[in-house]
């Protein structure tokens, strides 16, 4: 995929996300977040910054085991906890 991404990895208890300004650009190293609002939270920050600086939209990639689209920012925390 091309342009700005994070691409989100969810485990049991936690999940994994990484950041990328363009295909095999990385923006951030790999981190992890517990599976609260405030492990979301800190996903939505990064996206927003990554919006403002780059200046365009940035695309989260879930796995599509969870068979679900976020259409809005705000609700990425409780979608998510909900299905894990």
């Amino acid at each position: 995929m091309k342009g700005p991404i994070v691409s989100i990895d969810v485990s049991k208890g936690k999940s994994d996300y990484q950041a990328f300004k363009d295909l095999n650009v990385k923006y951030t190293g790999s981190r992890s977040i517990k599976h609260n609002k405030e492990g979301f939270d800190e996903i939505v920050s990064l996206v927003r910054e990554m919006e403002k600086k780059l200046e365009t939209e940035v695309c989260c990639r879930l796995p599509n085991y969870l068979n679900m689209k976020v259409n809005n920012l705000n609700t990425l925390s409780e979608k998510v906890i909900a299905r894990v």
